[in-house]
């Protein structure tokens, strides 16, 4: 029985969830509408999982740099699978996506590459102590891109690449400071996610994972 979801959440991570929502009902895929953009519960668990383990300033960050976005007309789940492209269909990207896209600066490349340093080796951990987890998640690394089948890197760099500075510059700081304390982020988030799932644990979903 899966658990319900909507409880867990603050006021400022639903609000984030439904706006982020409603940008993905918009994003035009170049096959037509894909499946997932009807899945509302799965997108708000996928998503919470994430925003959950945030601490309070970067929920707030976030969710007023939603508003601001929303309000001209940007859709940040749109640039967020076309900075993707990049990685996935070059030539598509710079013809078709490029011109359309803001242009990512020098300090949002590098802290973005900072916070995948320590967010890969998470999920190359995590992958090791879940084998089956892991196997119904994406692959970890940008070289295990397919067809409709992203990897962690390309997808973070994606998203990351949608955030501005100032929340890229606390995010990094933010798992620095778990990676000191001996935590992870990978955990983190998939233990809520199997837990919204309705498991006590990672261990329990793992062991009935097939």
């Amino acid at each position: 029985m899966i658990m319900e979801y909507s409880n867990k959440f603050n006021n400022k991570i639903e609000k984030i969830i439904n706006i982020e929502w409603d940008m993905f009902q918009n994003v035009h895929n170049i096959g037509g509408r894909a499946s997932c953009q009807d899945d509302r519960r799965t997108f708000y668990i996928m998503r919470g999982s994430q925003f959950f383990c945030w601490n309070d300033k970067m929920t707030e960050l976030y969710l007023n740099f939603l508003e601001r976005a929303q309000h001209e007309g940007r859709n940040l789940v749109a640039e967020k699978y076309g900075y993707m492209m990049k990685y996935t269909d070059p030539e598509y990207y710079e013809t078709e996506i490029k011109p359309f896209v803001p242009v990512v600066s020098e300090h949002a490349k590098a802290v973005t590459g900072q916070i995948l340093s320590i967010l890969l080796p998470w999920e190359k951990e995590f992958t090791e102590n879940y084998p089956k987890l892991a196997g119904a998640s994406r692959p970890t690394t940008s070289i295990e891109d397919d067809e409709g089948f992203i990897s962690v890197e390309t997808y973070e760099k994606g998203e990351l690449y949608t955030y501005p500075e100032d929340l890229l510059d606390i995010y990094l700081d933010y798992v620095k400071k778990l990676k000191k304390e001996g935590k992870s982020m990978s955990v983190m988030t998939r233990d809520t996610m199997v837990k919204l799932y309705g498991f006590f644990s990672l261990e329990e979903a793992e062991a009935i994972m097939k």
